[in-house]
């Protein structure tokens, strides 16, 4: 169970390798995201109640493309449903077995910033996420591709 928590986190956390709508898709290029995860009082042992986060992620102009779900998904299991946009602002649910993650996000051209919240049968997968996320460049480093920043 702690291993399913931890990757919705990841899902939640990792939004930078999106592409939301027909009329919105991910820029190629260098992306920095901050956040936090706000966990229930049901939260695993070990997880604290409140982690911030950071991440770079390096965006394709093949995988911003080749994109066929507002996130990447971890497995086969996860599906997308209930996607909607209303001017710049993207809804959409994402199902993984027992667990699923309602995302609202404010998109701009080179930016975007939202919450997830997670919800499942198990107490431990209740968990909120806020981030926001801006494109700092059209390419990574070598040393950031290198270290597996690249999509």
């Amino acid at each position: 169970m702690k291993n399913r928590v931890l990757a919705a986190s990841l899902i939640a956390g990792g939004l930078a390798s999106m592409a939301l709508a027909a009329d919105w898709i991910i820029a190629p290029g260098r992306w920095e995201t901050t956040g936090e995860v706000r966990y229930g009082p049901n939260r695993p042992e070990g997880i604290p109640p409140v982690d911030k986060y950071a991440t770079v992620d390096c965006i394709s102009e093949r995988y911003a493309l080749a994109a066929k779900a507002p996130i990447p998904l971890p497995d086969d299991s996860c599906k997308v449903s209930n996607q909607r946009t209303e001017g710049r602002r993207v809804t959409f649910t994402v199902a993984c077995d027992d667990t699923l993650l309602d995302y609202v996000i404010d998109t701009r051209p080179d930016a975007y910033s939202g919450t997830a919240v997670s919800r499942g049968k198990d107490p431990a997968t209740h968990f909120t996420v806020k981030f926001d996320s801006k494109r700092t460049g059209p390419r990574c480093s070598a040393k950031e591709l290198e270290a597996g920043g690249g999509e």
